[in-house]
């Protein structure tokens, strides 16, 4: 299963972290932290591979890349590295 997944949201990237973690802190699951960023449809299947290969397409020799706004990659496995 896949730890992340792609979605359009007007919520930004680094909101939905922060948001993730506090809420898992307080016990609420990733199905109901999701629910509330207003998730829709990009143009793949959330869990497709065709965005990374977009993101490694796009980025040439640059150090990095994102994603397109408005994309954003959700938790839907958490792990325990990730709540800190």
């Amino acid at each position: 299963m896949a730890k992340l997944q792609v979605w359009k949201s007007e919520t930004p990237q680094v909101e939905i972290v922060r948001v993730s973690r506090e809420e898992i802190g307080k016990g609420k699951g990733l199905e109901e932290i999701n629910a509330g960023f207003g998730l829709e449809l990009g143009p793949y299947p959330p869990d497709s591979v065709e965005y990374a290969n977009k993101l490694i397409e796009n980025m040439g020799s640059k150090p990095r890349a994102s994603l397109e706004k408005p994309l954003c990659a959700v938790f839907v496995d958490f792990s325990r590295w990730q709540l800190s």
